[in-house]
């Protein structure tokens, strides 16, 4: 038996027939872009929440550092940074403190962070980090907090800041800025450079602390891995911290599973809505398929024009859903918590 290529003529009669249900269609796009959009915000809010529990906890810790080893051969940080459970490992040499001009108990805390700490374990605690790091011995980077209590509301690039050290007032450059979330009971956070370290005879293995933070979640082997495989010189040991991050590990798998759960029957929600609405609208054009049949229309054919239809208004539907959800997770929801935060 001869076969035809009628694949032109079944396209045709799908779409033939779907302009004759435009109420239809405007009620399946429309239950399309509803569910499209339900899911897409829960995803992205529920996205967006687990990645600010993690800024929240790095903040209140302020680093992602919790486990700390002083005065570190350069031996002992090269295996560290082998660890496969390591997140980074960064040097920060502490350079003394500076007390803002005319006020003796507004204090400085100054440091050296090497590149790996400052972008990898300081930089995620804090936020609106302006200018760059030190590189000259004159260079000094500071919080905004800081600067307010030396009532510099509009600092800049190169402007001259007065610090007290050792007893004597020295002109530093401003080399950028930073707000942080951390107490500032015992001091305001500045940084400076390699150079004024170097100038200090400052040095990692007879001052500095290798700060080293560990893969969210893995904190606990990476303390086994380091007791285990870190050999120590005589009065070294490594000092742990709670790990604030770890918690984030449970309470994102939670927030995954309700989130999840919630797409899922939003999901299943919409299926129901547009299976019922495309199973009445076929109950409702049973004569006009029966017709088909007649002229010898096969039932995979019938099937082939409904899917072909559902198929067309769900291209009109998902992308309309997701950008609207996107819009609503990304611009509308960050704009109101602005207006009512």
């Amino acid at each position: 038996m001869l076969q035809n290529n009628n694949r032109e003529i079944v396209r045709k009669i799908a779409f033939r027939s779907m302009k004759q249900n435009r109420i239809r269609n405007g009620i399946v796009i429309l239950a399309v872009i509803l569910t499209t959009f339900m899911f897409t915000t829960i995803f992205t809010i529920g996205a967006s929440l687990a990645e600010g529990m993690v800024v929240m906890l790095t903040r209140q810790q302020g680093t992602r550092s919790s486990i700390y080893l002083d005065h570190p051969m350069a031996a002992q940080v090269q295996q560290i940074e082998e660890n496969r459970y390591l997140y980074a490992a960064g040097v920060q040499i502490q350079a003394g403190t500076a007390y803002t001009s005319g006020e003796e108990n507004t204090a400085i805390l100054l440091s050296y962070y090497d590149t790996t700490e400052f972008e990898k374990n300081y930089t995620p605690a804090v936020s609106d980090v302006q200018g760059s790091y030190p590189t000259q011995a004159g260079e000094v980077m500071l919080s905004r907090n800081a600067l307010e209590t030396m009532h510099i509301t509009s600092p800049k690039i190169g402007m001259e800041i007065s610090l007290l050290t050792d007893g004597e007032t020295k002109l530093f450059t401003l080399s950028g800025w930073f707000t942080d979330y951390t107490n500032s009971q015992d001091g305001f956070q500045g940084f400076v450079s390699k150079a004024y370290a170097d100038q200090l005879g400052l040095t990692a293995e007879k001052d500095g602390r290798l700060s080293i933070s560990a893969k969210i979640g893995l904190q606990e082997k990476l303390s086994d891995s380091l007791d285990a495989e870190v050999q120590l010189q005589d009065g070294q040991d490594f000092d742990y911290t709670s790990d604030m991050l770890n918690e984030t590990v449970s309470n994102r798998v939670l927030i995954a599973g309700l989130f999840g759960t919630i797409g899922l029957i939003i999901v299943f929600s919409g299926y129901l809505l547009i299976y019922n609405v495309m199973y009445i609208s076929i109950t409702k054009d049973i004569r006009f398929y029966g017709m088909l049949k007649t002229v010898g229309t096969t039932p995979k054919q019938i099937r082939k024009m409904v899917r072909l239809q559902a198929f067309s208004l769900s291209v009109v539907g998902i992308p309309v859903g997701m950008l609207l959800g996107t819009l609503a997770s990304f611009v509308a929801v960050p704009y109101a918590m602005r207006m009512f935060g």
